[in-house]
C-alpha cells in the first residue's frame, strides 16, 4: 500500500481521508450480500414449483398406492423414495429452462445465442 521513497524528495495532496477513500469503499463492499441476478431468480422461481409438483404428485401416489396395498408404512416409503429420485431429476430440467427463458428474452433484443450455457457466462459479467 503506497509508494516508498528511496532518496530525494517528493510532495504530496490529500484528496481524501477515512471512509472516502477507494480502500475504504473497497472493503465495506466485501461484507455485503449481492443481490441474485436473473438466473439465480429464474432457478429459484423453477424450483419452487417444480417442488409444489413434486409434492402434488407423490400425495397422489401415496394415496393411490394406499389404496390399492393398505398398508400406510409402505405407501409413504414409496412415496418418500419417488419424492427423492424426482429431485436429482429435476435439477437440469430447472437450469435449462432459466437458460431458455434467458436466451427467449434476449431475442427481443436481436441477440441470438447458440449455446444456453453462454447465457450464464454473459450474465456473470
Amino acid at each position: 500500500m503506497g509508494t516508498n521513497v528511496i532518496s530525494g524528495s517528493g510532495s504530496g495532496l490529500v484528496v481524501s481521508t477515512g471512509s472516502k477513500t477507494y480502500m475504504s469503499t473497497m472493503f465495506s463492499n466485501i461484507g455485503k450480500k449481492k443481490p441474485p441476478n436473473d438466473f439465480e431468480d429464474g432457478v429459484r422461481r423453477i424450483s419452487y414449483v417444480l417442488v409444489a409438483v413434486m409434492l402434488v404428485v407423490v400425495t397422489i401416489i401415496v394415496i393411490v398406492d394406499y389404496t390399492t396395498s393398505s398398508a400406510l408404512t409402505e405407501s409413504i416409503l414409496f412415496g418418500v423414495s419417488v419424492a427423492s429420485a424426482l429431485t436429482p431429476q429435476m435439477l437440469p430440467l430447472i437450469v435449462n429452462t432459466s437458460l431458455a427463458k434467458g436466451a427467449i428474452s434476449m431475442d427481443r433484443d436481436r441477440c441470438i445465442v447458440k449455446s444456453l450455457s453462454a447465457i450464464q457466462d454473459m450474465g456473470s459479467m
